[in-house]
């Protein structure tokens, strides 16, 4: 059952620009990601009943019928969706009613063109109920797109296009990303930003050459049905798998199966990899060896497994083969990135540099952020960090603010296995975030991040030791109201405190 929900748009650009993303005041509330669909670990619920669904919204509107009276204006609109949508995610004891307000809430944000925050209410519920979050989202976009004539909106729906792409190929969803990715261009040619232009085409090119690819998938997957031994098909699935989606564990049997010689000999050799460092040695090099054949992205989608194989071996060589398992493995990342950390790392920064250990378990390290750090301009804050635990609870590595409420400029912090990187536009009072998962073996290890802001491609890039893990479409313009301090391992004595190290922290804008 679809959301019924009917969207008016209203000529108030300047409240969409700044009011539309998530509200960060604390992080922590906020979860990353999309729900793949039919992949969450507990069962849902069906959506409720047309009936029982507008009997729950009329309650909702009598309870707050003075709000819903007062909602004259955008910003009264936006407040109100907020309300709402608040009070949705903590009505989970009653899902009648945490649909219905969420429901509403979503028809409000839709109403003044946020519909990155309607999105994320769409996510939250797919968590409960048997919904497909990349259809609900895909519907909403079209008629967003559809019925908004403001230009600066057209910018925003663009870059929010751009990234509802990018949840639809999560769910292998190609006909959606094709789909959004052509609107998303002739929404950003109206918005006359040439730059989001570049982007959406190219976004709409790649999205085109992946439906081609995704149809040729799943014709080698029926022929495998009655022909499982098929070269032709095991290779088609195995490239799709490995290349495209990375999914190696499974794809590697696929391409040891396939018709190219070359090819499925080197699979065959990853598979049957011992643990001994001269035979993932051979293993490397042979995916390197393959790697170095070929250009573009098939040269940039090889390298994760190059990468993979070079990290296993680092630990355990020595002189000449330590030196060559690093230098492939920059080579790597720069491929996987298309970021030279290495040269941007050896200017000065504009920012900060600690480098050395700093020992968060002592109590809070306070940082000046010197005046030549700009935070509307391109940036990259880069750090390591050695966790002790992953428990519950929120434990800031950075927190950049002063403690008022929506004004924390940047934020970097860990809840439970969650990762999340924020920041903000504390003049707009509006943030965005990137969060991914933490793996359990990351404690008593150092890990390092990488978060960037990329004012060209207006674009937020996550980086987990050198490997691009997030990157999303940024609606926002990161800037300060006031100068404010910069603290290491927490904001405060309480529980959001981080007890663990950091190390060579580097902070400075990028060209």
């Amino acid at each position: 059952m679809k959301l019924k929900l009917k969207l008016t748009f209203v000529g108030v650009a300047f409240i969409v620009l700044f009011q539309s993303v998530f509200v960060l005041s604390h992080v922590g509330a906020q979860t990353g990601g999309v729900p793949k669909e039919g992949q969450l670990d507990t069962p849902r619920i069906k959506v409720p009943e047309s009936g029982e669904l507008q009997a729950a919204v009329k309650k909702v509107r009598e309870v707050y019928a003075t709000d819903f009276k007062a909602a004259k204006n955008p910003q009264l609109k936006w407040s109100l969706a907020l309300k709402l949508g608040t009070l949705a995610q903590e009505t989970k004891e009653d899902t009648l009613s945490e649909y219905a307000l969420a429901t509403e809430a979503i028809a409000l944000y839709t109403s003044v063109g946020d519909v990155l925050s309607a999105f994320r209410l769409v996510d939250e519920l797919a968590l409960t109920f048997e919904m497909k979050p990349v259809a609900e989202k895909l519907e909403l976009f079209r008629k967003a797109a559809k019925d908004t004539k403001v230009v600066p909106l057209k910018r925003m729906l663009a870059l929010v296009g751009l990234k509802l792409a990018g949840d639809a190929e999560a769910a292998e969803d190609w006909d959606a990303s094709k789909d959004v990715a052509k609107l998303s261009v002739t929404l950003a040619r109206a918005s006359h930003d040439n730059a989001v232009v570049k982007r959406a085409n190219e976004q709409n090119v790649r999205y085109t050459d992946l439906q081609k690819v995704w149809q040729q998938v799943v014709d080698a997957r029926k022929k495998l049905t009655s022909s499982p031994d098929d070269p032709e098909a095991n290779g088609v699935v195995g490239r799709y798998l490995c290349f495209v989606r990375q999914d190696w564990d499974q794809g590697l049997a696929y391409l040891s199966k396939g018709a190219k010689l070359e090819l499925k000999a080197i699979a065959a050799k990853d598979q049957a990899t011992a643990r001994d460092v001269d035979s993932q040695s051979a293993t490397a090099d042979a995916w390197w060896a393959f790697a170095e054949s070929k250009k573009g992205n098939e040269r940039v989608q090889i390298f994760p497994r190059v990468a993979y194989w070079y990290e296993q071996i680092l630990p355990n060589v020595s002189g000449l083969a330590k030196v060559t398992a690093e230098k492939r493995l920059e080579t790597a990342y720069e491929a996987m990135s298309g970021r030279k950390f290495k040269k941007i790392l050896s200017e000065p920064p504009t920012g900060v540099l600690i480098e050395g250990i700093v020992n968060c378990e002592t109590g809070i390290q306070p940082v000046t952020v010197p005046d030549t750090f700009d935070l509307k301009k391109s940036w990259l804050v880069t750090f390591d960090f050695m966790a002790p635990h992953l428990n519950g609870g929120r434990h800031s590595l950075f927190f950049w603010g002063d403690g008022r409420g929506g004004h924390d400029a940047f934020i970097v912090l860990y809840n439970g296995p969650q990762l999340h990187c924020a920041v903000e536009d504390t003049v707009a009072e509006r943030g965005q975030s990137i969060s991914v998962p933490l793996a359990s073996t990351v404690v008593g290890k150092w890990v390092n991040v990488k978060f960037l802001h990329d004012s060209i491609s207006n674009e937020l890039e996550l980086y987990i030791d050198n490997r691009l893990i997030r990157k999303d479409a940024l609606t926002i313009t990161p800037q300060l109201d006031r100068a404010m301090t910069l603290y290491l391992g927490g904001q405060d004595d309480s529980n959001n405190r981080y007890t663990g190290q950091l190390r060579n922290i580097w902070m400075g804008n990028i060209q």
